[in-house]
């Protein structure tokens, strides 16, 4: 199987780097079992292993409008992907969550996915990414 790169939105890349920085930082200070460092260790798992290896078969798909906007979770963090049909062998990463569970429910997700195409975000962010929603 042939490995997939990665882009992030620039919502994707300011949560990746607060949770980079978080970690860092206990890190600097001798404190790697940090639950900000567990934390980072697992998302650069997630998008360096699960989504960048098996990018469609370990992963969940979003209902109705979003039937191709994907998402992975280890414990309350979920990361929602996009498989561009454009660019070959690269996935989009519209969103990095770590949030209570209550929130990272699937349904609170396709509320959230569904209120961005409703209102043209997501259309718009994915089409400067050369992406499509269907």
């Amino acid at each position: 199987m042939r490995k997939h790169s990665i882009e992030l939105t620039s919502s994707a890349v300011t949560t990746y780097r607060k949770i980079s920085a978080s970690a860092m930082k206990c890190i600097e200070e001798g404190d790697e079992g940090n639950p900000k460092v567990v934390l980072l260790r697992t998302v650069d798992d997630l998008l360096n292993h699960s989504i960048t290896h098996d990018s469609l078969e370990t992963a969940n798909v979003l209902a109705g409008p979003l039937y191709d906007v994907y998402w992975v979770s280890r414990g309350r963090l979920r990361i929602y992907y996009k498989v561009s049909p454009m660019k070959s062998f690269v996935i989009c990463i519209l969103s990095i969550s770590n949030s209570s569970r209550k929130e990272t429910h699937p349904s609170h997700a396709d509320a959230l996915f569904t209120q961005m195409v409703a209102s043209g975000q997501l259309d718009n962010l994915l089409s400067e990414l050369g992406l499509q929603v269907h």
